[in-house]
């Protein structure tokens, strides 16, 4: 009996990013659970070798490499070189395969191979001035590719029941049976080497909040600055003084202007660190050390860095919209994410109050075990089936 096939568009896996992430996690679940299958990663050439570590000792995946590096003959030539790879290199991979999962729908590409389709988020549909902001001129782009892949794809797939519900209001035609909800999970390994913060310039005797995540309208900083700076300002000399909010991400070049503003008109010198290009075992160090992590994102898909939070033992600050109480539940300070005073008082509630952080870790540590990688391949692959009957 020959094996299901299943293709991935590798392309957009080995990013910091949670698409990447969750990308990598399911489809690694997906390998050892599912035998009876063959899976088929499609990547760049000369970019195969990077994906053997996340695969070791297994014989049902294919790692294949055929997708020409859109900048490799620069920037004029990379429309063309994109056409390609969509068209010819990316046909000619789906044509051998079963299925198409398409975990990244910011880059559907169109195929004759029945799909599934993950939708993370309806953010796109979204007319809030953040959503515009970080889209620009792209946002009609964006959308039409989006309802493309939506429109083709026997199953689509969404993260939380928050996003299903959404997905369904903006878009009624979908039938809702061909919407399932996989959750993902925030496995993310506990290391806690504070080495690693003497190298940033964080001592034993600093206390810090932490936010990790890419410069993003939606994210909040901004607003999780101001916080910071009134909790600052409200605190006595002594306390001020040790007190430093730390975050890892990345700024983009459009908006280091803004980021760069907001710091000198806070006044945060030294009371601010930022970190670029921080990898699994410093953000894993920064949570286990932190006093809190703040993540009052006005909308989220998921909120991967919840969880990710909770495992390493780090009380979590997070909105009470979206879908952050759908995952969150009872292990966390909720706050209103437009009300800076209400985020303030969050931090001061995990500055001053021991046993209420020691409620939250232990509610988290219960919390994320119910999120694993394994239960959402399991699910995954019940829109497999749906798709191939």
């Amino acid at each position: 009996m020959n094996k299901i096939k299943i293709g991935f568009d590798g392309r957009h896996f080995l990013g910091s990013g949670g698409i990447d992430r969750y990308s990598r996690e399911l489809l690694k679940a997906l390998v050892h659970i599912y035998p009876e299958y063959d899976f088929n990663l499609f990547t760049i050439r000369r970019k195969e070798k990077l994906f053997y570590p996340l695969f070791p000792q297994t014989n049902n995946i294919h790692i294949k490499a055929g997708f020409l590096h859109h900048f490799m003959l620069g920037n004029q030539v990379e429309p063309l070189l994109r056409y390609i790879n969509n068209t010819y290199f990316f046909q000619k991979s789906m044509s051998n395969c079963d299925l198409y999962h398409c975990t990244n729908p910011f880059f559907y590409c169109q195929t004759t191979t029945p799909s599934v389709i993950t939708i993370h988020d309806v953010f796109p549909f979204y007319e809030e001035e953040w959503t515009r902001n970080f889209l620009g001129k792209n946002t009609d782009r964006i959308r039409n590719i989006f309802y493309r892949g939506i429109h083709d794809s026997r199953a689509i797939i969404t993260p939380t029941y928050t996003v299903k519900k959404e997905l369904l209001e903006y878009i009624p035609v979908i039938a809702a049976e061909k919407v399932f909800v996989t959750y993902e999970a925030g496995d993310f390994t506990p290391i806690n080497d504070v080495s690693l913060l003497q190298q940033y310039n964080i001592k034993s005797s600093d206390t810090y909040f932490f936010h990790v995540g890419r410069f993003d309208p939606r994210k909040n900083l901004l607003g999780i600055l101001d916080a910071f700076a009134l909790l600052r300002d409200s605190l006595p000399q002594t306390e001020r003084d040790s007190l430093r909010f730390v975050y890892a991400g990345k700024v983009g070049k459009e908006d280091e202007s803004t980021f760069q503003k907001k710091i000198q008109e806070l006044n945060l010198g030294d009371s601010f660190l930022y970190i670029h290009g921080a990898n699994d075992m410093v953000i894993s160090t920064l949570f286990m050390n932190a006093q809190g992590f703040v993540f009052p994102s006005y909308a989220e898909g998921f909120g991967l860095p919840v969880l990710e939070a909770m495992h390493c033992g780090c009380p979590v600050i997070t909105s009470n919209t979206s879908c952050l109480p759908e995952i969150a539940g009872d292990a966390a300070l909720y706050v209103n994410p437009y009300d800076i005073h209400d985020i303030a008082h969050a931090m001061n509630q995990l500055l001053h109050n021991n046993s209420l952080r020691a409620e939250l870790q232990q509610k988290g540590y219960i919390q994320t075990a119910k999120f694993s990688w394994k239960r959402c391949a399991q699910e995954t692959h019940q829109a497999y089936q749906f798709a191939l009957r």
